[in-house]
C-alpha cells in the first residue's frame, strides 16, 4: 500500500473522544504494572494506611486494589473516571507546589478506556459504599468498608494489538511486583499485602524507613551499606549507598526518589557515579537507594506522562550537593570493615557539615629514592619498635606488619586475624589524596631539571600538550611545544616523579586527556590526571620494605581518605579472621 496515496488531500479533522482516549491511555498504560502504579499512587494520595493488591494471571486477567483511605463520595464517582478531573490540584499555583503522586486526572480515565473498570468506595460519614462501572456508567449502592476498592478486568481486550505485546503471566507478575516494591520502599508508614492467584506472596507491615528497605529486599542487600542523612537549605538527602562498588554482586539496586516519587534522573545518577569515581573498578556495579526531599517549588514534576522524571530548577546545585554528600560519606567511613561486626550490614552515618579531614604530613612519601617510609620522628620510630616488641596490635585497625611476600604484599596481624595489603595500591591512594590536597591549595611541589628534557611525541599529543599547557603547569609540569618537530621540552616536573618515569607519566596524561575530552567536568578531568601521576609515583612491585617502612605505610593508610581502594577501584587490603583461618586447617572439626 502506498502511504502517499493514503494521506493525499485529506482534510484536518478533530479526533473522536474514543481515539483521543486510546492515544492518551497508550502514554500512561503500557502493561499491567502501569495500572498497579496508578492505582497505588491514588491510594497513597488518599492517605491510606493499609493497601491490599490482588493479581490474577500476572495482572493480565484481573487487578484489584483495596485501601482504607479517604474514599470517593457518591457525587464524585462519575467524575472520577472523567479525563482531566482531579481533587488534587485546582490551579497552576497548586500544580507548581504539589506533593501528591498524581495530579493530572488521567489515570482512571485511561484505565477505563482499555479495560472493564469498577470502583467501589465509601467515605467515613456515608452509611454505605457506592459503586460505578466504566461500561454501564451506573451508580449503585454496594457493601464496603470506608476506603476504595478498584477492580480492573479484561485488560486490553478492546485493543488486541496492544494485548499481544504483553509477555507471559510470570513476566508480567514480576513487573508488577517490582513496581509495588518501588512504591512500598518510599512509603514505610503503609502496610502492604500482595496476593497472586489468590495466594499471599508478600506482606510488609508499617515500619521505619531502613527496616522497610530490608523487609523488601531481604538478602539482596549483601554488601555493607552506608546510611546517608544530610540537609542543606531546601534539600534533604537520605538513604543507603553501597560502601564500595562490587564486580561480583549478583543483584545490584539503584532506586532514586524525589519527594517519595520514584524517578529516573540522569543528573543525579551522574553525580552518584562521579562520587564513586576513584574507588570504582571497571564494570563495577553501584548500588543505592536514595531519597531526595526538596521544596516542590524548586522542581517540575509535570514533564513525563508516567510522572517518572523531574526537572530541577538548579540542577548544578543539586549535582554538587549530592556528589559532595556521598563523597564525604564514603570518605568518612574508611576502614570500617575491620572493626565492624560481621553480621552488621548497614553502617550508620550522618555527614557533619563541618567535616574536616585529619591533616597529615605526607612529606615522607614525596621522595621515593630516599626511604619514603621513614617515620616522621624518632619518637614515632621508637613507638613502632616498642609496639612490635610488645605485639600490641589491638589499637591499630590494620595491625602491625610481620612480613612481606614477593615484594608485593604486606602481611599484618591485627586483633581479628591476618590482613594482607597490596603495598603499591595502598601507596597509590595515599599519594593521590595528597596530590588532591596540594592541587586544591595550589601547592604541588616541583623540581627544576638541570637541563630541559626533550621528548618526541605523536602529532595528536602535540596539539593536546599545546592546548593544555596551563593545566599541566598546575600539575607541576612546565613544558614548551615544538610543533614542527613533534616534540616537547620539559623544564619542571612534580617532585614526586622519578626522572625515569617522566616520559611514561606525561604520555599517559596526554592519553587521558585525549580519552576524556569534554565528557566529564574539569575537576573530574584533573583528578584523573592526578591519579595517573600518583600511579607512576608509587612504589612498584619487588620493592623490598623493612618492618618500619611497612608499618609507616599502614599508619598512613589508617589516616587517609578512601584508603580501602586504590585510585582504580581495586581493594588495597583484605582481612582473614582467625575463624576463617581455622577453617582452612579444619581446626575444631
Amino acid at each position: 500500500m502506498n502511504k502517499n496515496s493514503i494521506y493525499k488531500n485529506r482534510a484536518i479533522l478533530k479526533l473522536s473522544d474514543l481515539l483521543v482516549s486510546q492515544i492518551a491511555a497508550g502514554e500512561i498504560i503500557d502493561r499491567p504494572s502501569s495500572i498497579v502504579k496508578e492505582l497505588l499512587e491514588n491510594s497513597i494520595d488518599a492517605k491510606s494506611t493499609s493497601i491490599e493488591i490482588y493479581l490474577d494471571g500476572g495482572g493480565i486477567k484481573q487487578i484489584t486494589v483495596i485501601d482504607d483511605g479517604q474514599g470517593i463520595s457518591k457525587k464524585d464517582l462519575a467524575m472520577a473516571m472523567t479525563r482531566h478531573a482531579t481533587s488534587k490540584i485546582y490551579n497552576l499555583e497548586e500544580l507548581n507546589s504539589t506533593l501528591s503522586l498524581g495530579f493530572r486526572g488521567e489515570a482512571l480515565a485511561s484505565i477505563s478506556s482499555i479495560s472493564d473498570l469498577t470502583i467501589i468506595s465509601r467515605i467515613n460519614k456515608s452509611q454505605n459504599a457506592w459503586q460505578i462501572n466504566s461500561i454501564t456508567q451506573k451508580i449503585l449502592p454496594a457493601l464496603g468498608l470506608p476506603g476504595t476498592t478498584i477492580k480492573v478486568q479484561q485488560i486490553f481486550d478492546n485493543i488486541p494489538a496492544r494485548r499481544k505485546f504483553l509477555k507471559s503471566e510470570g513476566t508480567e507478575w514480576l513487573h508488577c511486583l517490582s513496581m509495588i516494591e518501588k512504591i512500598a520502599i518510599s512509603h514505610p508508614n503503609i502496610c502492604f499485602k500482595i496476593f497472586h492467584n489468590k495466594k499471599l506472596q508478600k506482606q510488609w507491615v508499617k515500619n521505619e524507613p531502613f527496616s522497610r528497605i530490608k523487609d523488601v529486599f531481604g538478602k539482596k542487600i549483601t554488601d555493607p551499606c552506608l546510611k546517608i542523612n544530610q540537609s542543606s537549605n531546601d534539600i534533604t538527602i537520605r538513604g543507603i549507598i553501597s560502601q564500595s562498588t562490587n564486580t561480583n554482586l549478583k543483584a545490584h539496586y539503584q532506586y532514586l526518589y524525589v519527594n517519595d516519587r520514584y524517578v529516573q534522573d540522569r543528573i543525579v545518577n551522574h553525580a552518584i557515579k562521579s562520587a564513586y569515581q576513584d574507588i570504582s573498578h571497571h564494570n563495577s556495579k553501584l548500588s543505592f537507594i536514595i531519597f531526595i526531599y526538596i521544596n516542590p517549588n524548586l522542581i517540575d514534576v509535570n514533564i513525563h506522562p508516567q510522572k517518572n522524571e523531574v526537572k530541577f530548577r538548579d540542577s548544578n546545585a543539586i549535582y554538587k550537593f549530592i556528589r559532595t554528600v556521598i563523597n564525604k560519606t564514603i570518605s568518612s567511613n574508611r576502614n570500617q570493615i575491620v572493626s565492624r561486626p560481621l553480621e552488621e550490614k548497614i553502617i550508620e552515618n550522618t555527614v557533619d557539615n563541618n567535616y574536616k579531614q585529619i591533616n597529615m604530613d605526607y612529606s615522607v612519601f614525596n621522595n621515593i629514592n630516599n626511604n619514603v617510609f621513614e617515620s616522621n620522628s624518632k619518637g614515632q620510630q621508637s613507638q613502632i619498635k616498642q609496639n612490635n616488641n610488645n605485639n600490641n596490635n589491638n589499637e591499630y585497625p590494620l595491625g602491625l606488619a610481620i612480613a612481606q611476600i614477593h615484594g608485593i604484599y604486606i602481611l599484618s596481624q591485627n586483633k581479628d586475624g591476618l590482613v594482607i595489603i597490596d603495598a603499591h595500591a595502598a601507596h597509590e591512594r595515599i599519594v593521590y589524596e595528597n596530590l588532591k590536597k596540594s592541587f586544591a591549595n595550589r601547592s604541588i611541589q616541583t623540581q627544576t631539571l638541570m637541563s630541559p628534557l626533550e621528548i618526541e611525541i605523536k602529532e595528536e599529543f602535540i596539539e593536546i600538550a599545546d592546548n593544555h599547557k596551563s593545566d599541566l603547569l598546575s600539575f607541576g609540569f612546565d613544558i614548551s611545544c615544538n610543533i614542527e618537530n613533534s616534540s616537547i621540552s620539559i623544564k619542571h616536573i612534580p617532585s614526586i616523579i622519578k626522572l625515569n618515569n617522566i616520559e611514561e607519566t606525561l604520555l599517559n596524561i596526554f592519553d587521558e586527556i585525549n580519552l576524556t575530552g569534554q565528557s566529564c567536568s574539569i575537576l573530574e578531568n584533573h583528578y584523573k590526571i592526578l591519579a595517573t601521576i600518583a600511579c607512576h609515583s608509587s612504589i612498584r612491585a619487588n620493592r623490598i620494605l623493612n618492618l618500619e617502612e611497612m608499618n609507616s605505610l599502614l599508619r598512613q593508610m589508617e589516616l587517609t581518605e578512601k584508603s580501602d581502594y586504590c585510585n582504580h577501584g581495586r581493594p588495597t587490603w583484605v582481612q582473614f579472621s582467625i575463624k576463617q583461618i581455622d577453617k582452612f586447617f579444619l581446626r575444631g572439626k
